[in-house]
């Protein structure tokens, strides 16, 4: 019995000097962990405002610049309030990308990244000029949005001369430039334009200007919400847009196909015509002076039928 107690009275007496050990361990090693973290901090601080680590300059990949004027960029590039920040700045990207995105004419930052070790690399979108739309006798850039843009920081778009614009006598008052277009004939045209240059229309068919005004109202009536016309006076009777939603009408790109079936059958020269109706799977057309011919029957005729 003797024997056992002073086992356990020495077993006790290990357990507590190895407790203890660790009770004072502990201590120590969190005061040198937060000896490490602070000089780790204070180094990190020390060397974040040194001269070394100021920001000296700012690299500037715009997409795209096709039609962008020398002013905005100038505008876009202003470093003004950047150049001698400091580098490590926590918030400074943050700063940088609302900078930008506070100018109507940038369509969206990408993205502000710190290039080590003074320099500062910007990514970011600018909005361009898809649509002009006539107004009287005065011309505004449109953007795919729907957004007025300045004549004095914007190019007209490519094809300059060839691009149909938009016309529309419904809409009155045109927004001053950095406000959106909100009549939805005017977008539908602004998409319909975009679609028709990717597919090289405005060339084949010599387009003059997409007319908007009847969308929304003229297909009630047994009209074409939209109308192409040719530089030689020809209508394109397009009918409804997309945005009209009705489960029966041609997608653009029927309404192409009926097009292009058109101009095989006539020729790219259709100054005869008084008009083309594309709107119905078998498109229709209509020479000056004469009856509606469809391409049904405009073939057999041509095949002697």
């Amino acid at each position: 019995m003797a024997e056992k107690e002073k086992k356990g009275e020495k077993e006790g007496k290990k357990l507590n000097e190895v407790v203890g050990t660790y009770y004072f361990k502990i201590p120590i090693t969190i005061t040198i962990i937060a000896l490490l973290a602070w000089g780790t901090y204070e180094g990190w601080r020390h060397l974040s405002v040194r001269e070394d680590f100021i920001v000296r300059g700012v690299v500037f990949a715009i997409h795209p610049k096709n039609g962008v004027k020398e002013g905005l960029l100038n505008e876009v590039k202003d470093t003004r309030g950047i150049i001698g920040r400091e580098f490590f700045d926590k918030g400074l990207p943050e700063e940088v990308a609302q900078r930008l995105e506070g100018i109507p004419w940038v369509k969206r930052v990408s993205s502000v990244k710190r290039e080590f070790p003074d320099k500062l690399k910007v990514q970011l979108e600018l909005r361009q000029a898809v649509a002009v739309l006539k107004k009287e006798e005065a011309f505004y850039l449109l953007d795919e949005e729907g957004m007025v843009l300045p004549q004095e920081y914007f190019s007209w778009p490519r094809d300059q001369g060839q691009t149909p614009y938009l016309e529309s006598r419904r809409f009155r008052v045109v927004p001053t430039a950095g406000q959106m277009v909100e009549n939805k004939g005017v977008l539908a045209g602004v998409s319909l334009v975009d679609f028709l240059k990717k597919n090289n229309v405005h060339k084949i068919m010599n387009l003059r200007s997409v007319d908007v005004t009847g969308v929304g109202w003229a297909r009630t009536r047994g009209e074409s919400d939209i109308i192409l016309w040719t530089q030689e006076g020809t209508a394109i009777k397009w009918g409804c847009p997309p945005l009209c939603g009705h489960v029966d009408e041609l997608s653009n790109e029927q309404k192409l196909k009926n097009l292009l079936s058109i101009v095989k059958a006539e020729g790219k020269k259709l100054d005869q015509m008084e008009y083309i109706d594309v709107r119905w799977k078998l498109p229709i057309l209509k020479k000056k002076k004469d009856k509606e011919v469809s391409i049904q029957e405009k073939g057999r005729k041509i095949e002697g039928i």
